[in-house]
């Protein structure tokens, strides 16, 4: 179900976004293309470089922010301030990242 892919995908794009790079799978990975509205989000330029608060990776932009849990535990993660999620709702100052999750929020408009 498409629901069960969205993680998936925003781990990808977490990673992509934190690391520069493409993120590839097996050849059935996406049997169709899932949906999620973080991959239209316009982040614009990296600002600082990759930051680690325990086993998440957190890397800011100039219109966002991204941060993606490693580890096999879930971790306390701290959010900048003026970010929205993909809802357009205020995010709270810190939140508990699951373990092998991404999530990418935006500047407020």
């Amino acid at each position: 179900s498409r629901g069960l892919r969205r993680p998936k995908v925003l781990v990808d794009t977490c990673r992509m976004l934190i690391h520069g790079g493409i993120s590839a799978t097996h050849h059935d990975a996406y049997d169709e293309i899932p949906h999620a509205s973080e991959l239209s989000y316009n982040l614009g330029d990296p600002v600082g470089g990759i930051i680690a608060q325990s086993t998440a990776q957190t890397r800011a932009f100039t219109r966002g922010w991204v941060t993606l849990n490693t580890g096999s535990k879930d971790v306390t993660v701290k959010v900048p301030s003026g970010l929205v999620d993909a809802a357009n709702r205020p995010v709270p100052s810190s939140f508990t990242l699951r373990a092998h999750r991404g999530v990418v929020y935006r500047r407020k408009a």
